[in-house]
C-alpha cells in the first residue's frame, strides 16, 4: 500500500520430485515516477516486480469527472506508452499487478501535460501624439479579443495561449525594461525621446518561452494651426 507496508503472501507447493516451490504475490521495485511534459510529446510510464508465479499488470488513469480508477487499453505490461499527449491527458496513473497468489497496487503517477506559449495576436505599431497614455496588454487564453482602441488613451490587445503560470517580460529597443514584468505594459504621458521606440514581450512557462513580434511606439506632435 502507500504507506510503505507490503503484505507478501507466500505460499509452498511439491514439485513432481517432492522438492518445495515456493509462490509469492507481486513485490514492486520500481515505482512509475512523475513527469512534467509537453503538448505533443511521447511519455513512457515504468514498473518492476519481482513475483511467483509471474504477475499481470493492468494500468489505469484516474478520470477527473468520475473520480474512478479506469483501465487504459492496451496497458498490460510493465510499461506504457502515450503517444501525441494534450492537457486532457493530465491526471493520475497507476499499474496493478497481479498473480494467483495477490496483487499489488503502484503508488500514483502525476502527469501533468503542459502547453508552451504562443501568440494567437501580434502587438500593433502604436501611433500617440504627445503627452497621450498607452496600455499593451496580454490577455490569456481568450477566443475573442477586444478591438485596438486609438486616441488620448491607446488600448493594444496581444493574445496568447500557454498553460500558467505565464511569465512576462517586456523590451525597449531590444533592451529589458526595468520592472515591467506584468502582462500589461503602461506608458503615461509619452514623450518622444523617453517612450517612443521599438518594443517586444516575451512570454515564458515551465515548458517554453515565445517572443512577440517588434512592435513601433511612435509619438507626434498635434499639428498646430497659426494664422497670417
Amino acid at each position: 500500500d502507500d504507506n510503505g507496508i507490503d503484505l507478501v503472501v507466500l505460499t509452498s507447493t511439491a514439485n513432481c520430485d517432492g522438492i518445495a516451490s515456493q509462490s509469492y504475490s507481486p513485490i514492486i521495485t520500481l515505482e512509475p515516477l512523475s513527469q512534467t511534459v509537453v503538448s505533443g510529446d511521447t511519455v513512457t510510464l515504468s514498473t518492476k516486480a519481482k513475483a511467483k508465479p509471474a504477475p499481470t499488470f493492468t494500468w489505469q488513469y484516474l478520470d477527473l469527472n468520475s473520480k474512478l480508477w479506469k483501465n487504459i487499453s492496451g496497458g498490460t505490461s510493465a510499461s506504457i506508452t502515450l503517444s501525441n499527449v494534450t492537457t486532457a491527458d493530465t491526471t493520475s496513473y497507476h499499474v496493478i499487478v497481479k498473480n494467483s497468489v495477490g496483487e499489488k497496487t503502484s503508488k500514483s503517477a502525476k502527469l501533468a501535460v503542459l502547453d508552451k506559449p504562443q501568440f494567437t495576436q501580434q502587438p500593433a505599431d502604436t501611433l500617440l501624439m504627445v503627452g497621450a497614455s498607452a496600455y499593451i496588454q496580454v490577455l490569456e487564453n481568450r477566443a475573442t479579443l477586444p478591438v485596438n482602441t486609438v486616441g488620448k488613451t491607446a488600448k493594444v490587445y496581444v493574445g496568447v495561449t500557454g498553460s500558467p503560470k505565464l511569465v512576462y517580460q517586456w523590451f525597449k529597443d531590444g533592451k529589458p525594461i526595468p520592472n515591467a514584468i506584468k502582462n500589461k505594459l503602461s506608458l503615461k504621458k509619452v514623450d518622444p525621446g523617453k517612450d517612443g521606440g521599438s518594443y517586444s514581450v516575451t512570454i515564458t512557462n515551465a515548458v517554453g518561452e515565445v517572443t512577440s513580434n517588434d512592435f513601433a511606439v511612435t509619438i507626434i506632435d498635434p499639428v498646430k494651426i497659426t494664422q497670417h
